[in-house]
């Protein structure tokens, strides 16, 4: 009987040993998706951190590139880059003059683009996010609509930047082949203009947050 006992237990104690003995598991690190998206965010940026090393102007310029190759489909350097003009406009009401020494971004939007107006909240958060950051920028909406009473209600109601009115969706097609882009081109458009007046940068279609990091390098100093 007690040999019977000790066959037993034994296969039970070794059991027992191997538990105790297992290390527990380690917590899951977090993924690079979730790290990216913390990153994409204006309030999580680590530019600006103490201690960060200033690029130089080469470093400056190398990051430009790589920001609008990513985020432009036409993009110039400061020193190449062509006055911004625009496509003629109509009066729509008492519009202030473009303030001096702070980036413009001209949205080409109507009322009835639905992407359009659902990117607005963004391009207002980015704004705001790079004023705190010493980059002012105005945000200029310039509509292609052609019936202004659904403009002028749709001003009416708010709006995150200045409204703006183009002479006709026509004017707009034909300023986008003197910059070397189809005519056909679907809103909504982007176009980044220095404190200079020249244009820098112009994007066919919509913005995400993922793109945050590229704005930041092509509008930070």
């Amino acid at each position: 009987m007690d040999r019977l006992r000790h066959l037993i237990l034994l296969p039970l104690l070794a059991a027992l040993a191997a538990c105790e003995l297992k290390a527990p598991p380690k917590p899951a690190s977090p993924s690079a998706s979730r790290v990216a998206a913390v990153r994409a965010d204006p309030e999580a940026s680590s530019a600006g951190e103490p201690g960060a090393a200033s690029a130089s102007p080469k470093d400056r310029e190398a990051e430009e590139l790589r920001a609008a190759a990513a985020f432009c489909d036409k993009h110039w350097l400061a020193a190449d880059a062509p006055d911004f003009t625009g496509p003629a406009l109509k009066p729509l009401s008492p519009e202030p003059a473009p303030p001096a020494g702070a980036w413009r971004w001209v949205n080409f939007w109507a009322t009835w683009c639905g992407p359009c107006i659902e990117e607005m909240p963004l391009l207002a958060r980015w704004r705001d996010a790079l004023a705190k950051e010493d980059h002012p920028l105005e945000l200029e909406l310039w509509s292609v609509d052609v019936d202004e009473a659904k403009l002028r209600a749709r001003a009416e109601r708010g709006m995150p930047g200045t409204v703006r009115w183009t002479e006709s969706p026509e004017a707009l097609a034909s300023y986008l082949t003197t910059l070397g882009l189809s005519g056909d081109s679907a809103i909504p458009i982007h176009m980044l203009v220095d404190p200079q007046g020249k244009l820098r940068c112009v994007r066919v279609g919509s913005v995400k947050p993922e793109n945050w990091g590229g704005i930041r390098a092509l509008l930070g100093d």
